[in-house]
């Protein structure tokens, strides 16, 4: 699988082409800002469980470009209940070290992390795998779709979205940032 029209297979009226609900007075059960490993799982899970979800993406494609971290322990995993798949998986790992910015270092071996450490992955395929379960469970996923405010107003937070078809406003009832540390916002 590659890029968006890809994605739109699984994702119909959901892409950059005007189709989906984004606007109006809809009041949304949860808008999901970045659609990464966080953002789309929490998207999958939330309609899986029959919520009202946007998940909004500011790149033109999931996934692309790779931002960082290309490791997942297999516990996290088996939390939310994802199959292993040689699709997105590249190799096994036993440890890892982990490099703070101040210059500390943790190693994490068996003897810390457990006999079944993780796996190196393809986020690429990973990430487009997670916004397509989001899809599937029926969260309306957009990308080119950049959150530039949000406010709160009355119990309800209000965002305004800026897509290829000009500034759109959003409504919700929670917002989950999971946009990573380019956050625009200061939410």
């Amino acid at each position: 699988m590659h890029g968006l029209h890809d994605l739109r297979q699984d994702m119909p009226g959901r892409g950059d082409e005007g189709g989906g609900r984004m606007s109006g007075d809809n009041v949304y059960d949860c808008l999901v800002v970045g659609g990464g490993p966080a953002g789309s799982t929490t998207a999958w899970k939330l309609a899986g469980k029959g919520r009202d979800v946007l998940l909004l993406e500011k790149r033109q494609e999931i996934g692309v470009p790779v931002r960082c971290g290309e490791g997942i322990s297999k516990q996290l995993l088996d939390l939310v209940g994802l199959e292993r798949d040689p699709a997105w998986i590249s190799s096994e790992m036993d440890g890892a070290i982990i490099h703070s910015p101040g210059g500390t270092s943790l190693a994490l071996g068996p003897e810390i992390a457990g006999p079944e450490v993780g796996f190196v992955i393809r986020r690429e395929a990973f990430d487009q795998l997670l916004a397509r379960k989001a899809a599937r469970a029926g969260a309306e996923v957009r990308v080119k779709s950049e959150v530039i405010s949000l406010k709160r107003k009355d119990g309800i937070w209000e965002a305004v979205v800026r897509t290829v078809e000009g500034e759109k406003r959003v409504r919700s009832r929670i917002v989950v940032a999971a946009d990573g540390f380019e956050s625009a916002g200061s939410w």
